[in-house]
């Protein structure tokens, strides 16, 4: 009868552990909803678009007379308005981490010091309309 008891209780705490993370897990970032939709990078030409996913994708495209499409990274925010970012389907997986924050329509992404070794300049996006 004791051990019953003692095994009912272990599987209440696993069930109760897994409910407990299941719902951590499914409220997400509150920054996540922020990022999603299509931000057009500042610098150079303005033909970079960033196409940010609610299942934690980015499809990059060019736009222009070079339009095409050039890649996918996997993409997730941590904490400390950071976002870590992870170059997938090319033969050299690369990640990096940047420290983001957003100022009205605009996204800015700052290179991290505490988790990259290489320097990375600060990147400016903007929100494209219509697409949030």
């Amino acid at each position: 009868m004791n051990y019953q008891l003692n095994t009912l209780k272990k599987r209440f705490f696993q069930i109760a552990i897994g409910f407990l993370f299941f719902c951590i897990i499914s409220c997400g970032h509150p920054d996540n909803d922020k990022f999603i939709g299509q931000w057009q990078e500042q610098e150079g030409n303005n033909e970079l678009v960033w196409d940010f996913s609610d299942d934690g994708i980015i499809n990059h495209r060019m736009t222009g007379s070079l339009s095409q499409s050039y890649g996918e990274t996997e993409w997730y925010l941590m904490d400390g308005n950071r976002i870590h970012l992870r170059s997938i389907g090319r033969s050299i997986n690369s990640s990096i981490v940047y420290c983001y924050k957003f100022s009205g329509n605009e996204l800015i992404l700052t290179w991290d010091s505490t988790t990259n070794a290489i320097p990375s300049p600060e990147r400016h996006f903007k929100r494209i309309e219509g697409n949030q």
